[in-house]
């Protein structure tokens, strides 16, 4: 199925055309025409909707492909999955995807979703591409977002040096990682406004 060579697969014709179906947002459509009357499969799919027209929202359609024929090869993954690609690298370089029950295995029951990066493709990529010595500059301001913020808080991000996208949605752990690192400023974004809050220095 993830090589997309539907002489391996063994299994009724509509499986055999899922491998086909990737490209932009016309593979809904497609994949809905599949699913027939199948509720679990249709609401699997608007649920996948959801999250490509949030990352739409977020100005990053032009860099989405829909594939659903990826098959990873752990099977703990119990949603959506996912891989990252990079100028200049013949492969992935970043893949993971949701797994509700696997942190439950040891003995706390939370839903999670993680990934893994190759770091030494994307270093050697860097490498080839002549960027090996770009630097970060030093985080002065934590950048979050609740509800339809997620969008300005990006493109925030992009425009003013010195920023980092939080990744807590909860705020005592953004102050609580602030703090932590050094960064004396959290700023706020919720779709309307934004709001700035001194942290104060490190814990």
């Amino acid at each position: 199925m993830d090589a997309k060579d539907t002489n391996k697969i063994t299994a009724s014709e509509k499986i055999k055309e899922i491998p086909f179906l990737f490209g932009g947002e016309e593979v809904f459509g497609r994949a809905e025409l599949l699913a027939g009357d199948n509720a679990e499969a249709l609401s699997s799919l608007g649920y996948l909707k959801q999250i490509y027209s949030a990352l739409c929202a977020a100005g990053y359609k032009d860099k989405i492909l829909i594939d659903l024929g990826i098959v990873h090869a752990l099977d703990y993954y119990t949603g959506t999955v996912f891989r990252g690609y990079m100028e200049g690298a013949g492969e992935s370089v970043l893949a993971g995807g949701r797994y509700d029950k696997l942190i439950s295995r040891f003995d706390a029951d939370v839903p999670a979703t993680g990934f893994g990066v190759n770091i030494s493709t994307v270093v050697d990529t860097l490498i080839r591409l002549g960027k090996s010595d770009a630097s970060r500059s030093s985080v002065e301001e934590l950048v979050t977002f609740v509800g339809e913020g997620f969008g300005c808080a990006l493109e925030y991000c992009s425009s003013h040096s010195g920023c980092e996208l939080s990744p807590f949605g909860d705020e005592v752990d953004a102050v609580r990682y602030a703090r932590r690192n050094g960064i004396g400023t959290i700023r706020c974004f919720d779709g309307v406004n934004e709001t700035v809050t001194e942290v104060g220095g490190e814990i």
